[in-house]
């Protein structure tokens, strides 16, 4: 497999999920398509992205467990593709398949929220 088409997982032990996905759903571009752009706001809060990924949620869904109970992330989020989601490994937290949030934003950019969170 070459380096363009490897997958990225990055530790994100210790943040809180909701600030991360505004945090990457705020880094994020808005997708070309006509439905995201009537969709796409301004930047978010941890609280706007926690209440729209749970009210998309059909009621009875539960996470599922090779997620290791991880809150489901939307593929989009207001109209900007997030596309990596979250994991856990005991207690260990990875962003999985960042490399799409990269491919869509631009490369190292899942990282660089992430770096921006902790400061």
């Amino acid at each position: 497999m070459s380096d363009k088409n490897k997958t990225i997982d990055i530790d994100v032990t210790g943040i809180n999920p909701w600030e991360l996905l505004a945090a990457l759903h705020n880094g994020s571009r808005v997708s070309p398509t006509v439905f995201c752009r009537a969709q796409a706001g301004g930047e978010i809060t941890a609280e706007e992205a926690r209440g729209q990924t749970l009210s998309e949620i059909r009621e009875g869904y539960e996470f599922p467990l090779y997620l290791g109970g991880a809150p489901l992330w939307p593929d989009y989020l207001f109209g900007r593709p997030i596309k990596a989601h979250l994991k856990y490994d005991g207690d260990t937290a990875w962003l999985v398949r960042a490399d799409l949030y990269d491919r869509d934003i631009g490369e190292g950019a899942a990282q660089r929220v992430i770096e921006g969170l902790r400061g």
